[in-house]
């Protein structure tokens, strides 16, 4: 008898470690690597001229672009959301924002949810085919694409080195918005600004 309840006790254990360990792996410990580049990915690197057409602008820019590609089911995007909505609240009136956020479920009343999150208005795309997404070469969430007012990609890559956004020395989006808006030139980060951290795009599952 306390043999079985041994065992029973040995396989709750077990069972439990196992969830936990899971949990741990979805949540945490797989967005310590870079994200897996899928082999189809367009390469538009920075300093190329945007495929702004994608996203229905087919002339000139009167301010320059943020870019933010969203997925509301990836962990990274929601730990981000806070500093792209920091983002858009420091800038506004400076320059433009976009959110696009990629999803295979249906998620209804989504481009309404996410506007109420916000204090100023922003213009929200629901991108449902990953079109946009393939168009700019991006196949991970989350990722900013800077676009100058003469439609050239400025930079194109993650919003920290941190999950959280925490380090302020390695806040690549708010570096480049900076140097972009006082003339500063280009971004000059190593490859872990630009090499892409979180969830992989629906589109590319």
């Amino acid at each position: 008898m306390k043999t079985v309840k041994f065992m029973i006790w040995i396989t709750i254990l077990s069972s439990f470690i196992l969830i936990i360990g899971y949990v741990f792996w979805t949540e945490e410990v797989k967005f310590w690597t870079p994200t897996p580049k899928p082999d189809s990915v367009k390469e538009i690197n920075m300093g190329e001229k945007a495929p702004l057409a994608v996203i229905g602008i087919n002339g000139d820019l009167d301010r320059p672009l943020l870019i933010h590609f969203y997925n509301p089911f990836c962990p990274c995007s929601k730990f981000n959301f806070k500093e792209f909505k920091k983002i858009t609240s420091d800038y506004k009136g400076k320059m433009d924002f976009l959110l696009v956020a990629q999803t295979d479920k249906d998620v209804p009343n989504l481009k309404s949810e996410i506007s109420n999150k916000f204090f100023n208005k922003i213009n929200i795309k629901i991108d449902t085919s990953g079109n946009i997404a393939e168009e700019f070469g991006v196949y991970s969430s989350p990722q900013v694409v800077l676009v100058d007012d003469q439609g050239y990609i400025f930079y194109k890559g993650n919003y920290n080195s941190a999950r959280y956004c925490t380090n302020k020395q390695t806040a690549y989006a708010s570096i480049s918005i900076e140097k972009l808006l006082n003339d500063r030139g280009v971004p000059d980060f190593t490859s872990q600004a630009t090499t892409p951290y979180g969830c992989v795009l629906p589109s590319y599952n």
